[in-house]
């Protein structure tokens, strides 16, 4: 039997196939719906994405390059491991790992918490005068909330390493700009309050 994290992997790309368009995988765990992938001269590639009835061009660097599931059943890999890299089957459960966090990690808690630290610093500074230090108030919480790895314990057995350190990279990232997001509404939240019982 298959593991589980290789049919996670190919299952967004077997319903975009339903659409007759081929899917390209990066290697953040982000998939397009593609009409052509060309090579520019710099090695960059020219993607042609298919949005719905919309189609925009993007530019995409070799090493963002994973590989492209075609309509027809077969993939093209773009994935060239160094030394140091995962080896292809590897890195597809990593991919699909970071996919998985893209779809399904919500950090909601962290963001509140971080809200409310960012409120209330923001709040205190600005009472006092220290209005300028107000950044103070998303750097601090941030920082502390940031540093905690997304918890794993929820994936048995089934979902291997490399699957599970794909999910905790994509999602702490995700993760940081949530909590970089609500220190921003904290310190304007704050920092209103305050101007407003200072004047």
């Amino acid at each position: 039997m298959k593991k589980i994290v290789v049919a996670l992997f190919f299952t967004g790309s077997f319903l975009l196939s339903m659409a007759q368009k081929d899917t390209l995988w990066l290697t953040d765990g982000r998939y397009f719906i593609v009409k052509s992938v060309e090579m520019n001269e710099d090695s960059s590639y020219k993607v042609t994405v298919v949005n719905g009835e919309k189609i925009k061009i993007k530019e995409v660097e070799p090493e963002e390059m994973f590989v492209l599931n075609k309509q027809n059943g077969t993939e093209k890999i773009f994935y060239n491991p160094g030394e140091d890299d995962l080896p292809f089957k590897d890195m597809k459960d990593f991919v699909t790992g970071e996919n998985f966090a893209h779809n399904n990690y919500k950090p909601t808690a962290a963001s509140i918490a971080n809200f409310v630290m960012s409120t209330g610093i923001s709040l205190f500074l600005g009472m006092h005068g220290m209005v300028f230090y107000s950044p103070l108030g998303v750097l601090i919480p941030t920082v502390i909330l940031a540093n905690k790895n997304p918890s794993v314990k929820k994936f048995d057995k089934r979902y291997n390493d490399n699957f599970k350190n794909g999910y905790v990279v994509a999602a702490k990232h995700k993760k940081t700009l949530w909590l970089i997001k609500a220190g921003i509404a904290g310190i304007l939240t704050g920092g209103g309050i305050s101007f407003i019982i200072v004047k």
